[in-house]
C-alpha cells in the first residue's frame, strides 16, 4: 500500500491546481508534510523517500480513522484490501500536500508515472456515500441537495449530471424522506471568493 500511496501523491503534487477546502485530509496532509520534513529524506534517494512518505501518511491517518469513516465512509483496513482505493486516497492527500510542502517534490515529473494508470484514475473518481434525510433542494444554475446525516451534519451535494432516479428530485416533493447519496469530490471555481473550492457531486441517489 505504501507504494501506491507514494505514486499517487507524487503524481498529484506535480500536476494539481489550487486547493482551499479544509477537512480531515488537510490535517493528514499537514502532518504528513511535517513528518516527511523531519525524516530528512529527499527525492535524491527515491526508495527511502517513498518509504518515508508512505509511513508518514499512514501515521497521520491512524488517529483520524473515525473522522475518515465519518466524512468519507472508509477506514485504513479498506486500503489493505483494495489497492485501487489506496491509490485514489493517495491522490486526494497529494492534492493537499502539493500546496503545503511542494519543496518535498522538487525535481519530480508526473510524466515519469504510469500514464495508463493516471488516465484510469481521472476517468473513475473515488466515490463516497452519505445516508440521511433530504432537508432541502436549493435551486440555481445547478440544483443542490441538502442531506442531514444521523450525526446532524448537513452535506451539500451538487446535481450536475444525470443520475438514476433523478426525476424524483425535480421538485421538492421528496424533501423529508431518507435517501442515500453516492458522490465524488472535485474542485470548482467560485467567483464570489476568487478561489477553487471542493464540492460534492452526485453520482446517484437511492430512496430508503
Amino acid at each position: 500500500m505504501i507504494k501506491q500511496l507514494f505514486t499517487a501523491v507524487v503524481l498529484l503534487a506535480t500536476s494539481t491546481g489550487a486547493v482551499s477546502a479544509q477537512d480531515v485530509l488537510d490535517a493528514i496532509a499537514e502532518e504528513a508534510c511535517s513528518c516527511s520534513r523531519e525524516g530528512g529524506v529527499s527525492m535524491a534517494n527515491p526508495e527511502e523517500f517513498q518509504m518515508q512518505l508512505g509511513l508518514c501518511i499512514l501515521q497521520a491517518c491512524t488517529p483520524r480513522e473515525k473522522e475518515l469513516k465519518k466524512q468519507y465512509s472508509f477506514t485504513l483496513s479498506d486500503f489493505a484490501e483494495n489497492e485501487k482505493k489506496a491509490e485514489e486516497f493517495g491522490m486526494q492527500v497529494g492534492m493537499r500536500m502539493a500546496f503545503k510542502c511542494p519543496e518535498l517534490f522538487a525535481g519530480t515529473e508526473a510524466t515519469a508515472m504510469d500514464e495508463e494508470w493516471e488516465e484510469e484514475v481521472v476517468e473513475d473518481p473515488m466515490s463516497y456515500f452519505v445516508e440521511g434525510v433530504l432537508t432541502a433542494i436549493e435551486p440555481g444554475q445547478f440544483n443542490t441537495l441538502l442531506v442531514r446525516d444521523d450525526g446532524g451534519e448537513v452535506h451539500r451535494v451538487l446535481w450536475l449530471t444525470f443520475f438514476e432516479n433523478s426525476e424524483l428530485f425535480a421538485t421538492t416533493a421528496k424533501v423529508g424522506s431518507r435517501i442515500t447519496v453516492e458522490f465524488y469530490e472535485d474542485m470548482f471555481y467560485n467567483p464570489s471568493v476568487n478561489d477553487y473550492e471542493w464540492q460534492k457531486v452526485i453520482v446517484g441517489v437511492t430512496p430508503n
